[in-house]
């Protein structure tokens, strides 16, 4: 007689059984209707020597994972928080949760100074647990701490894979900078192909002084910092014609780079209007006060 194979694989749980309701890293709250996004970048104001803690919320929706996984009441279920950095190629793990009667699930998890770099990798695993002696139902796991359901996000931090490098350095030893809060590098390229399909990462380095570093985090802090960038990116586009000439068109570009200059040029001039130049060497004051008033809102939104 021929014999009977049986697989021991098991029914995963329904991706909307998991939902994420807050996300906080580093105290930074994101909005509601960002939490559903895979990709998260936070190199604006994230730098290595930082520990990076990051606080979710989840709502479980445990009738649906049991029904779903063919669980019963006795099995345990549990919820846990870890990463993976290709950078520096190390793991962090969060403890896990239990997930009980009470759907809400808040888990953390804290990553210490210097110990990733460019991005990580982050996932939310649902286990399940129980005596592996009982009998199981059809489509159930047999092996305890078996995955019912993985959940991941990217999230960019500063480095060669991010909108901007932001680095902190020690100033005191150079005395044209020593009291500088910041210094911003923009190494745009001549070619006007080349600069309108090229990243944030290839053009734009924010050197920040140590100095200063506790103050990264304050809104205030990034405002200005903002400010300074945009207006010295629009500075170096303005004053470039063919830069200029893109600018003041229709046309779209392919990297992130041309994308945020000409965004920030729209919002202080028309498309198609005349002396420009003129109006950005006379106006410095009027335009810096409005690119502030728009960082402000932008960073509001975060």
């Amino acid at each position: 007689m021929p014999k009977t194979f049986y697989s021991l694989g098991y029914n995963q749980a329904n991706e909307l059984d998991v939902q994420v309701q807050l996300l906080k890293i580093n105290d930074h709250e994101y909005h509601p209707d960002d939490l559903n996004h895979e990709l998260f970048n936070i190199s604006s104001w994230w730098t290595p020597s930082m520990s990076t803690n990051l606080v979710f919320k989840f709502l479980v929706k445990m009738k649906e994972v049991r029904s779903d996984c063919c669980l019963g009441k006795s099995d345990e279920i549990f919820l846990t928080l870890y990463s993976y950095c290709p950078g520096t190629k190390l793991q962090h793990h969060g403890t896990p949760i239990l997930v009980g009667d009470v759907e809400e699930v808040e888990a953390s998890l804290e990553i210490p100074p210097t110990e990733i770099a460019e991005y990580i990798n982050l996932y939310a695993v649902l286990t399940a647990r129980f005596d592996e002696t009982t009998s199981r139902a059809v489509g159930a796991p047999v092996l305890s701490n078996s995955r019912l359901l993985t959940k991941t996000w990217k999230i960019y931090l500063s480095g060669s894979n991010t909108q901007a490098n932001v680095i902190c350095l020690d100033f005191s030893k150079e005395q044209a900078r020593a009291k500088s809060m910041w210094q911003i590098k923009i190494n745009d390229t001549t070619d006007l192909d080349s600069w309108i399909t090229t990243q944030h990462s290839n053009v734009l380095r924010i050197e920040v002084n140590k100095l200063y570093e506790d103050y990264i985090q304050q809104s205030t802090f990034q405002i200005l910092m903002m400010t300074d960038l945009v207006m010295l990116a629009l500075d170096k586009a303005i004053n470039d014609e063919d830069k200029l000439m893109f600018l003041q068109n229709d046309s779209m570009a392919e990297g992130s780079w041309a994308r945020f200059v000409k965004s920030m040029y729209q919002n202080i001039f028309s498309v198609g209007q005349i002396g420009v130049k003129q109006r950005w060497r006379e106006e410095q004051d009027s335009i810096r006060s409005r690119v502030q008033h728009l960082m402000f809102g932008n960073l509001e939104m975060k």
